[in-house]
């Protein structure tokens, strides 16, 4: 094994065999959704890479809370925070600027994961994170975090295993595509929630709207995505430009083409965008579905009930004929999704103070933490 090589732009020999959110297509497309300069960091065998990691230097303590580890885990402004341990962060501020700069370990997809022929060798995985962490205190970062690292993976283990604090953030939510469509789908759930389902597709029904995938991207439609995306952002105080929305949008598509399905809901009485009422964005990666974008405007009262429309029941009738096995839904909001027959894995942020001013720091992140049931602050044992 070499030694830690670190890079200033994607690695020529990492090859084509990677996930989608470590593909060099994602992360141009990606490019500035985490605030920071990015990484990447290999180690090496004789036949090439052996693990690698890609990262983000981090700055600016107000950088948005999901690739900034000091808004993410140790604020009361946390978006995945309970209240018990924003109430803990309110009553005894942390000093977060002692955790800057620091070191983000993840890809733009809010995935934490190595890459290489390594990626699941407890020992490769350790020598390299090992190293990486030792680049980090030689001068360039306060903290190393790993943010969004499923709870049983080769990488939360072995980070485990150098000494990185660690707290339960939230799950992870996957949804096994069903064999039988949307009627085998019904049948996982329980009759209560069956009969929720059926409610709320009646209702959409009643109130003569409809859902389908769309199989061509006008410059109209792409103008009404835009403005629904900027309008879904606004309610949860996320400031944006439906023209920025609508480059995003538009550079995902043309960049990743044929890895993009679109689904719609609202009236289509004759094709015309206005028509649409909310979108979904999806993006394979092989036989999995990332539910990437959601746009709606809350505003309008027929609109209610598009997200599940949209986001679960219309693409699980498409699924299979798609070749889709599974829909990955992603962070957060973890009983809705339960509740919906998604799978939840549970995922951890894990810190490693590389100076002697971030060590109390996260001490006091990881016991504010500690102190609270993950599963009970998401409302899971109560199903």
């Amino acid at each position: 094994m070499t030694g830690l090589s670190v890079e200033n732009s994607y690695p020529e020999d990492w090859g084509g065999d990677v996930p989608l959110f470590a593909s060099r297509r994602w992360l141009e497309v990606m490019a500035g959704r985490i605030e920071g300069e990015p990484l990447w960091f290999s180690t090496r065998a004789a036949r090439g890479v052996r693990v690698g990691l890609a990262g983000y230097l981090v700055t600016d303590p107000g950088a948005y809370p999901f690739g900034n580890v000091a808004a993410l885990a140790a604020s009361q402004a946390s978006p995945f925070a309970p209240r018990g341990v924003r109430d803990v962060f309110a009553a005894t501020p942390l000093p977060r600027p002692d955790l800057f700069p620091h070191l983000l370990l993840t890809w733009p997809g809010y995935a934490s994961f190595p890459v290489g022929p390594g990626h699941d060798d407890a020992r490769a995985v350790r020598d390299a994170l090992a190293r990486v962490v030792g680049w980090a205190a030689d001068g360039r970062a306060a903290a190393v975090a790993i943010p969004y690292a499923p709870g049983g993976s080769v990488l939360a283990g072995e980070a485990r295993q150098l000494g990185f604090a660690s707290i339960p953030l939230t799950h992870d939510a996957t949804l096994p595509v069903p064999a039988g469509g949307f009627v085998e789908f019904l049948e996982r759930l329980t009759a209560h929630r069956r009969r929720r389902v059926a409610a709320e597709r009646r209702a959409w029904r009643d109130r003569g709207l409809r859902a389908w995938r769309v199989e061509r991207v006008t410059a109209g439609l792409l103008d009404r995505m835009a403005l629904l995306r900027a309008a879904h952002r606004s309610r949860y105080a996320i400031t944006c430009d439906p023209a920025d929305e609508r480059a995003r949008i538009a550079a995902l598509l043309d960049r990743l083409g044929g890895a993009v399905d679109l689904f719609a809901a609202g009236t289509d009485t004759a094709g015309d965008p206005a028509d649409v009422l909310c979108f979904s964005l999806f993006v394979r990666d092989r036989a999995t579905w990332h539910a990437l974008y959601f746009g709606a405007d809350g505003g309008v009262p027929r609109s209610r009930g598009g997200y599940f429309e949209a986001v679960f029941y219309t693409p699980i009738e498409h699924g299979e004929d798609l070749g889709m096995a599974e829909i990955s839904f992603g962070l957060g909001a973890s009983r809705a999704k339960l509740l919906r027959g998604c799978v939840l894995t549970p995922v951890e942020c894990l810190l490693a103070p590389t100076t002697e001013r971030a060590g109390p720091t996260i001490a006091g992140i990881a016991q504010a933490w500690r102190a609270t049931d993950t599963d009970a602050r998401e409302g899971l044992h109560d199903r």
